[in-house]
């Protein structure tokens, strides 16, 4: 019992001993965390830090001066205001102002220059040492001095054990000499400079911009976004995240300013990162802050050689044109290309072409592409080294040789792919649309680009005066790009040839493209072995006759396989080897005008009229370029007035549709016009040929419907004494044509195009006023329209048009052909010509609805069934003639088609289905206009040239005639073979099998009333109008679609009856192909 109370007693005395201890322990730390250092004389604020030679500590103001730091070691504030420091013992020469305050347990830094104005000490510190800084009260009594040590640049002095100032490697100023005040200041610095350090650019495959040891490393670029400096020191880069492989030296990033760290494992240096980055991606460069937290970082994309990815505007993208250590836009791309010496306001990329088609010929005589560089500065340049391109990810691609360009000197470097760095020089590369050219200089930075964005062949892109791009018709190589470069150009174009093209005509009324050639020679030449061609690569399209000419005479070759066009095209003369002898590439040739030579002249000229077998006349080298103007024409429902400005060289224009003269109003002043005007306005320079004039239509507040076409032409074209309209009947006989600019406007497109018009129509012509043209896209004219025209979503190419005005069914429906046109088209194989409604204005003037149709042609044949226009054969119903067609028509007039013989002779040579289908619809249809309104087409290219049936003007149909006739008629060409095959059995089956499908499908009562009700919705809200414009009774409209309405109510079981009678079909057949 006693043992057991000592031992209590015992342990609550070791207890006790235990609580005194810590308690003993405590005070201590507390006494030693609140004690003045040993040497600090007794006074709470000391000295605690100095800083000598400050490369990376700005003040808040950015400055970079030297620093004395005051810490305050008590628990209260201190109130230093007129206190003194000074780097002198006894001398206050910087007196702190009234109401500074140390913070309780804090510091205050004092920034110290003579020449900062402000809160500046008025001293500064010598990095040497060896100085005394003292801390003086009031009475300039020293409460604290330190003597200054010499040290490195970026460190700071820092107060030892025993009082004395030792150099630090992390200066902290106004925080504690430790790691975590080192962190903290750091912090606060990014802050104040309004955030960290920022990754700007990187580059994964650098083969063009030199590290400082002169070879090509990977790199990345950082960026100080702020308006402060800020200290590099603690920051880390790194390819992995977590993982520190780069550390910053210890310096300081002006504001704004950029530092390039080089990827170059193994290489020394303080700009040299230990790893490299792969140009295949999907590495993540990481950026570090002081504190060890994640500055930023991006994940790298694959990129091409010499590309980078850069952060513009705060996006990364992919560069084509690297900054290193510039601002990631134009101005820093020039200010990158003059730290290199490359001066960007001298060389330029003056000229480009890209698809050479007869300008210059390089000396092997190709049409090659060429590149045209200028020295426009007023010092040589020398280009040797610099590089040519049409890949921006490879702008090394070709590498310019020894190349000095005087002042005002072009040089022209073919781009041929031939890769010649001696003599004429070409380029590894040749061009095409769609490409950029890009000169760069030797160390890889884009010095010019130019893009080549839809430039016609044979056309350049040429610099103008303002430095933009323009294309041009008239290009010059070797010379600045004005009217007067052209001409020397064309003056210095000499041909060795001694056969040369002398004039060239595209079209002329009543006959072929026509080409004379003349003999320039001291010799005799035979033209034999001699060829033309418009296709380079084709040399032989045209083969020229035995003809010998004498020295000096002309021989006039009409084309045979070759189609010129006037507004561009080119010809090439090829000798007996196929050497190029003479080329010419053609643009906007006038109506009735050439292209061709003068004696004693090089190059081509314009001439207003063609002259064949004589001497060519008075020669314009360029055409007048067509004014232009700022408002495009169109439909503006909701415009009262719209004032146009013309742009050109001494303009004219007319406002009623005729051609423009020097003699009409000259353009002065803009134009205002308050209600549809067709303006139209030509140049007339006095060294050039006056061109074609432009045409503008502008409709306002029409407010049709449907899409809106404009015809317009000269007056005289269309009601003059040889006017197609004022004398339709011999215009249609002899086919007249005259010029014209057809152009549509609907929602989301347009078109406008020159265009040749014909009248259309036999019949129609002579019983209404409202009569239908032919369009002829020639190339006289400029070519094929290539347009969407009939709104389907497919862009095809036309060479002719028509605009019909339906007038035998006019002022029923409008819509009888278009009907059928739309089951044929949608149901069937068969030929018919696809259309679209239109509010044709003819020189501004409402004209009515129109359709706009496809033409019966081999070029619609071949552009339907994907066959060579030239391999169509194409017959009517009209005239038979001695045929292949013919021997088949008179083979079913003499021969039975019902035998196997005969039955397998006409499938040979007829598209029997497709027949049948058009059998099918010229029945259902009643059409009283058959016999010469059909299409017979065959090609060796399309079902092993069998002939195809296809409907042509379906306007006199759904009348009531017995529908078997129609087309079982013996007595007119399109019912010869069918009436042959009406005792055919096996045809006979294929007849009434077909026939049933279409009755219950196409050409049911319910699918045909709703195709009149589709056609209807598109005509009616337009009829009023139009029947109004030709004086015709505003009901016409609604009775005739009640009459069709009628027709087709019961027309499937009408046909049905007239196929079973006209067949003797049983009632047990009937069942079976009718249901």
């Amino acid at each position: 019992m006693t043992n057991a109370k000592e031992k209590k007693k015992i342990v609550l005395w070791l207890i006790v001993l235990a609580i005194l201890a810590a308690a003993a322990f405590t005070v201590t730390a507390i006494v030693r965390h609140n004690q003045r250092p040993a040497w600090d004389g007794g006074y709470s604020v000391h000295i605690s830090e100095v800083m000598t030679d400050n490369k990376t500590c700005p003040n808040g103001e950015g400055v970079l001066c030297d620093w004395i730091e005051i810490e305050n070691t008590s628990s209260k504030d201190f109130s230093i205001g007129g206190y003194y420091l000074s780097d002198e013992t006894g001398k206050g020469k910087y007196c702190f102002p009234a109401g500074t305050v140390v913070p309780a347990r804090g510091y205050l830094v004092v920034w110290c220059s003579p020449d900062e104005e402000g809160d500046y000490a008025p001293f500064a510190l010598r990095k040497a040492g060896g100085e005394t800084v003292c801390l003086m009260n009031e009475n300039r009594t020293v409460l604290d001095s330190a003597v200054t040590a010499a040290c490195r640049s970026g460190q700071s002095l820092v107060r030892g054990s025993d009082g004395a100032l030792i150099p630090a490697d992390t200066p902290t100023p106004g925080y504690p000499n430790s790691e975590a005040g080192a962190k903290a200041w750091q912090e606060a610095l990014a802050q104040r400079s309004g955030g960290t350090l920022e990754l700007s650019e990187i580059q994964s495959s650098n083969t063009l911009y030199a590290a400082p040891d002169g070879n090509f490393y990977d790199w990345i670029e950082v960026h100080n976004p702020s308006d402060s400096p800020v200290s590099l020191s603690g920051y880390k880069l790194s390819d992995r995240t977590n993982k520190t492989k780069y550390a910053f030296p210890d310096e300081m990033l002006g504001a704004g300013e950029y530092k390039i760290v080089w990827c170059a494992p193994g290489v020394e240096g303080a700009e040299y990162a230990s790893f490299a980055l792969a140009s295949a991606g999907g590495e993540t460069v990481v950026l570090t802050a002081p504190s060890g937290a994640e500055s930023e970082s991006v994940e790298l994309p694959m990129l091409e050689k010499n590309t980078a990815y850069a952060k513009e505007n705060g996006e990364w993208t992919v560069s084509h044109r690297p900054t290193p250590g510039y601002s990631n836009d134009d101005a820093g791309y020039e200010a990158w290309l003059r730290s290199g010496g490359y001066e960007n306001d001298e060389v330029y990329i003056t000229e480009v072409m890209a698809q050479n088609r007869g300008t210059l010929a390089d000396s092997d005589g190709d049409l090659s592409d060429w590149i045209e560089i200028a020295n426009l500065g007023e010092t040589s340049v020398d280009l040797a080294g610099w590089y040519l391109s049409d890949d921006p990810d490879v702008p090394d691609e070709w590498k310019i040789p020894s190349l000095t360009l005087a002042p005002g000197e072009y040089a022209v470097i073919f781009a041929s792919g031939k890769n010649r760095t001696e003599g004429e020089l070409h380029t590894s590369f040749s061009l095409t649309d769609g490409d950029a050219v890009i000169l760069s200089a030797g160390n890889g930075a884009e010095i010019r680009s130019v893009k080549i964005e839809a430039v016609p062949e044979g056309s350049s892109l040429a610099m103008q005066p303002d430095g933009s791009f323009a294309v041009t018709d008239f290009p010059t190589p070797g010379l600045e790009n004005t009217a007067e470069g052209y001409a020397g150009f064309c003056d210095a174009d000499t041909r060795t040839s001694p056969l040369l093209l002398w004039e060239i005509v595209v079209y002329e009324a009543g006959s072929p493209d026509w080409v004379e050639l003349k003999n320039v020679s001291g010799e005799s030449i035979d033209l034999s072995g001699y060829t033309i061609s418009d296709k380079f690569k084709e040399p032989a399209l045209d083969a020229l006759p035995a003809v010998t000419l004498a020295p000096g005479e002309s021989y006039v070759f009409e084309c045979e396989n070759v189609g010129l066009s006037a507004q561009r095209d080119e010809l090439y003369l090829f000798d007996a080897s196929g050497t190029l002898c003479d080329w010419a590439f053609l643009r906007d040739i006038l109506a009735g005008g050439s292209y061709g030579r003068l004696n004693g002249e090089n190059g081509y000229f314009y001439f207003a009229q063609s002259s064949r077998g004589a001497d060519n006349g008075t020669g314009y080298r360029m055409v007048a370029a067509k004014p232009t103007v700022d408002i495009a024409a169109g439909v503006y429902d909701d415009a009262e007035s719209l004032t146009l400005t013309i742009t050109g060289e001494n303009v004219h224009y007319t406002l009623d549709g005729s051609d423009p003269t020097a003699d009409d109003p000259a353009y002065t002043a803009p134009i205002t016009i308050t209600e549809t005007t067709i303006v139209r306005a030509a140049s007339f320079p006095a060294d050039a040929l006056p061109g074609k004039p432009a045409t503008w239509s502008y409709f306002l507040r029409e407010n049709s419907t449907l899409p809106v076409v404009s015809l317009v032409t000269d007056p005289d074209n269309l009601t003059g004494a040889q006017g197609i309209y004022s004398n339709h009947e011999r215009a249609w006989s002899e086919k007249w044509e005259r010029e014209a600019t057809v152009a549509m406007y609907e929602d989301g497109g347009e078109f406008s195009i020159d265009c040749g018009i014909r009248m259309h129509g036999r019949t129609s012509r002579r019983v209404s006023e409202k009569k239908s043209f032919t369009l002829k896209f020639r190339g006289r004219y400029g070519g094929d329209l290539n347009y969407d025209v009939f709104g389907d979503g497919v862009v095809t190419d036309f060479s002719s048009l028509l605009l019909r005005a339906s007038v035998e069914d006019t002022y029923t429906s409008y819509m009888r052909d278009e009907f059928f046109a739309r089951i044929a088209m949608d149901y069937t194989d068969v030929p018919a010509q696809n259309y679209r409604y239109v509010s044709l204005f003819l020189n501004g003037e409402y004209w009515g609805i129109y359709a706009i149709r496809e033409h019966h042609s081999a070029e619609y044949f071949a552009s339907h069934k994907g066959v060579d226009a030239n391999t169509v054969d194409m017959q009517t119903g009209e005239f038979e003639g001695q045929t292949a067609w013919s021997e088949i028509l008179n083979y079913a007039r003499y021969n039975s088609l019902s035998t196997p013989e005969g039955w397998a002779y006409i499938q040979e040579h007829v598209d029997i289905p497709e027949m049948i289908d058009w059998l099918i619809l010229e029945c259902w249809s009643g059409d009283i206009d058959v016999y010469e309104n059909v299409r017979f087409y065959a090609s060796p290219e399309y079902e092993n040239g069998k002939y195809i049936y296809g409907l042509a003007d379906m306007d006199l149909t759904m009348m009531g005639m017995d529908s078997m006739s129609v087309g079982f008629n013996n007595f007119q060409l399109h019912g010869i073979i069918p009436s042959a095959l009406r005792y055919n059995e096996e045809f006979r089956d294929m007849f009434l099998t077909r026939l049933g499908k279409m009755l219950r499908g196409p050409l049911s009562d319910e699918n045909a009333q709703k195709t009149l009700d589709e056609l209807r919705a598109i005509v009616e809200p337009e009829s009023a109008r139009d029947l109004a414009r030709w004086g015709k009774s505003s009901t016409l409209f609604a009775t005739q679609m009640a009459n069709l309405r009628g027709f087709v109510s019961g027309r499937a079981a009408r046909m049905q009856n007239e196929a079973i009678a006209f067949f003797g079909v049983s009632a047990e057949d009937a069942a079976k192909y009718f249901g």
